[in-house]
């Protein structure tokens, strides 16, 4: 895959997403707006608190809520077969940033005081296994999709690995992303209200 073919890509994802996310939010009564979307060959330093990759193979896309604006990084790692469900599914995983913005979801977790850093990982937790939710709540919307299967879906699933303080341990972020592919309904994404150990 060339990166004009994986820009060609993201971009028919971003339309689709677009469409679905605009009708959802609107019928609930949210204001909704089209995500910014921008190409680049790094991320400027310390950009909305990213930490750019030092490869040329480091693939990246970033959410910045202060300008609304999706910055797509295309290295090696997104080259090396044809457009997959993996491209698909993280573009729809990030595009749930900008869905937090829009419902307000994402201004009331900055608006959060922690009494401790333990509770302040958590909340981040709850941020980041949301979208990835959402972004299976979507993909589940619009499944299924042209030349892709069940088995395909279920290894994107399996594919979290790796337990961090900030993102969560992999099992609960596959719970998730369970969740939100079974209903197709964001309403199934509430971290917010789930126990600590939903969130671990």
């Amino acid at each position: 895959m060339t990166p004009t073919e994986a820009r060609t890509y993201i971009n028919e994802a971003l339309r689709c997403l677009e469409s679905t996310w605009g009708r959802h939010l609107k019928k609930a009564g949210l204001p909704y707006e089209p995500v910014k979307v921008r190409y680049v060959t790094s991320l400027p330093k310390n950009y909305c608190g990213s930490e750019d990759g030092e490869t040329i193979e480091s693939s990246e896309v970033w959410y910045c809520d202060w300008d609304r604006t999706l910055s797509f990084k295309i290295g090696k790692s997104w080259l090396l077969g044809p457009p997959d469900l993996d491209l698909f599914n993280t573009t729809a995983v990030m595009y749930g940033y900008h869905v937090q913005k829009l419902a307000g979801l994402y201004d009331a977790s900055e608006d959060l005081r922690a009494g401790s850093k333990a509770e302040h990982l958590e909340q981040r937790r709850r941020m980041y296994q949301q979208v990835e939710c959402l972004g299976a709540a979507f993909m589940k919307s619009v499944w299924p999709l042209p030349g892709k299967t069940a088995r395909d879906w279920k290894r994107v699933e399996s594919s979290y690995h790796g337990d961090t303080a900030e993102y969560g341990k992999a099992a609960s972020i596959k719970q998730w992303v369970k969740a939100g592919f079974r209903t197709a309904d964001p309403a199934s994404c509430n971290t917010w209200v789930a126990p600590s150990s939903k969130v671990s």
